[in-house]
């Protein structure tokens, strides 16, 4: 038989031949299942990738609010630019880190809700023909 990229052989199934879930290996998933957990999963990693980023931010506010004003000095020397650069830098990942704060509340509902089917009916109101004038 022909074989997967992994080396495992597929095996023939034909219309009316049903496994039945007693065979050794052999599991059924609903459809809905299935929907929820790709959910899951999207949701978690999300949520997994802002927390990785919320990490990062609060360790490196944390390591530049504890410098010295000397090792300030050698880190970035007397240049005043290069000071008010640390404080904007400093104010922005404050605040990105907030923003990070409201991501983790919603973003993976807002994941979850983008995975949810909504059906809405469409009756059509009326028909328009358009016809060339000729003449």
């Amino acid at each position: 038989p022909k074989k997967d990229p992994m080396g495992m052989d597929y095996l023939p199934v034909y219309e009316g031949e049903e496994q039945s879930s007693n065979d050794p290996g052999w599991v059924s998933i609903s459809p809905d299942k299935v929907q929820k957990l790709g959910v899951r999963t999207e949701a978690t990693a999300m949520r997994e990738i802002l927390e990785t980023q919320q990490k990062h931010l609060a360790e490196t506010i944390k390591r530049i609010s504890r410098l010295n004003p000397q090792q300030r000095l050698l880190d970035f020397g007397d240049d005043e630019n290069e000071l008010a650069q640390l404080d904007a830098n400093k104010r922005y990942w404050e605040n990105r880190l907030e923003q990070l704060r409201e991501e983790l509340k919603t973003e993976p509902q807002r994941i979850a809700d983008i995975y949810t089917v909504k059906a809405q009916r469409v009756e059509p109101m009326g028909l328009v023909y358009l016809w060339p004038v000729t003449g």
